[in-house]
């Protein structure tokens, strides 16, 4: 035991003596750094339209045997009734968990998991989504669930009941979180009388049926408003026949889409108070910002990653390390798809 600590202990004066040395480290001056200029080539996609009118863009990847699909709908939550808010998520979620005509949920579940796949799906305020992961080798089958999922669910009817209780259960503990209150309630002030300003309610998730559902998914779900990205160990060719087995039958059809004006930009500035007896203090400071077509969309987000964008931003730096009065400090633009999105600076601390 004497022996080995001695050994030890030499090891650690030969690594001292090495160091010393040395000599101390040659400082450098960051300003005076150079490097090898940067050389990226952006990858280009394919695209093609099928005869149904869907619009299909592949990106090609086979260094690994995997393929993602996800189908991008114009279909949102801005589209449903006013007295059925929630009827969009409701229906995005139920798309999959319900089954189809050809495969009993059940048997969906047990397939995808057996091969490692997946299949999601979803609407949100702006766009719904649609999408698949998979090993090369089940792509077939599970392209095949993926086109079932997509144009023939069921919307069994306890999985509408399960889904929403669910959602009737979350809409009574929202007010929980003062986090939540708080984003909840400045959205309805950006977008006062905007569609985006709704929240669903348990009075309208409790009135939406069945039928809703069938009647929303009818009238959005068709091919020629879908985009379909694909990218993955898979080429062109391939693609299109699989495609062309799964969607086999899918007619194009004439879609009305309702009529949405911009949300107003006159809102005055205020000053809101959402009380909630904990002893915590969120902040939000927010207002209108920018959608995708701004032509400073890369130019504010360098900018936002400055001020809030991360542990080194200026707000981070300042709030949290600085004067440690807040664990989260940041700001963030939510750029807007279809309408202006909103500007977010948020923290909370000690009340």
């Amino acid at each position: 035991m004497i022996r080995n600590i001695a050994k030890f202990i030499a090891v650690l004066l030969s690594f001292s003596t090495i160091s010393a040395c040395a000599g101390p480290a040659a400082r450098i001056d960051p300003r005076t750094m150079t490097f090898p200029p940067l050389s990226f080539t952006v990858p280009t996609s394919g695209r093609f339209l099928l005869d149904n009118g869907m619009i299909v863009y592949l990106m090609t990847d086979h260094e690994l045997p995997l393929v993602h699909v996800t189908a991008y709908l114009n279909v949102a939550s801005l589209y449903e009734p006013e007295d059925k808010v929630g009827l969009a998520q409701l229906t995005g979620a139920v798309m999959r968990s319900g089954g189809t005509r050809e495969t009993p949920v059940e048997k969906l579940d047990a397939e995808l998991e057996f091969m490692a796949s997946a299949i999601e799906s979803s609407i949100g305020s702006d766009m719904g989504t649609v999408s698949l992961t998979t090993l090369k080798k089940n792509l077939p089958r599970t392209l095949e669930l993926f086109g079932q999922v997509m144009t023939q669910p069921v919307f069994r009817e306890d999985r509408v009941l399960l889904a929403k209780r669910r959602t009737v259960e979350a809409l009574r503990r929202q007010d929980d979180d003062p986090k939540a209150i708080a984003g909840r309630e400045l959205i309805r002030v950006l977008y006062a009388g905007h569609p985006l300003a709704r929240v669903p309610t348990v009075e309208s998730v409790t009135a939406v049926t069945r039928d809703d559902m069938l009647a929303f998914h009818k009238r959005y779900y068709l091919p020629n408003n879908v985009i379909l990205a694909v990218s993955g160990d898979i080429d062109r060719d391939e693609l299109r026949k699989g495609l062309g087995k799964a969607f086999d039958g899918w007619q194009r059809g004439e879609i009305h889409f309702p009529a949405i004006g911009p949300p107003r930009t006159d809102q005055k500035p205020a000053v809101l108070f959402a009380r909630k007896d904990v002893n915590q203090s969120v902040i939000r400071i927010g207002g209108l910002g920018i959608e995708k077509s701004n032509p400073d969309l890369y130019a504010v987000r360098v900018m936002d990653y400055i001020l809030g964008g991360g542990l080194v931003s200026r707000l981070a730096k300042e709030i949290r390390s600085n004067e440690g009065l807040a664990y989260q400090a940041a700001s963030y633009f939510d750029v807007g798809r279809r309408f202006v999105g909103a500007f977010w600076a948020v923290t909370e601390t000690k009340s």
